[in-house]
């Protein structure tokens, strides 16, 4: 069994999906449900486009060419529409400001 690049990073998810968003934003379950599929869907994206193991992921992975990218393979692998495609960006970059305001990444690395 591989040992996780970056614990904090799992742990940061965690929080954000299991505190974060039902607590501290008040999302009901089916909100916080749709921000999880969007996670392990941009996860499944790293590990189909990068090789990326979920071990593999750190935080510089959440940058702005991999979400670009990450648009872009839902749009043709996935065949999603804009309305999905844009929801999907509304959770990564919720995610990404909940990370920026953990100290775990910086603006200048995101973008």
């Amino acid at each position: 069994m591989k040992t996780i690049k970056n614990p904090d990073l799992f742990q940061k998810i965690r929080e954000f999906l299991v505190d974060y968003l039902p607590t501290i934003r008040s999302k009901s379950v089916n909100t916080v449900s749709a921000y999880k599929a969007t996670i392990n869907l941009y996860l499944l994206f790293l590990q189909a486009s990068q090789k990326k193991g979920l071990s593999d992921v750190e935080k510089k992975d959440f940058s702005q060419k991999n979400i670009i990218v990450f648009l872009k393979w839902l749009k043709e692998e996935r065949s999603n529409g804009t309305a999905t495609r844009n929801q999907r960006l509304v959770h990564i970059r919720q995610f990404c400001k909940y990370l920026m305001s953990s100290d775990m990444i910086v603006y200048a690395e995101y973008c």
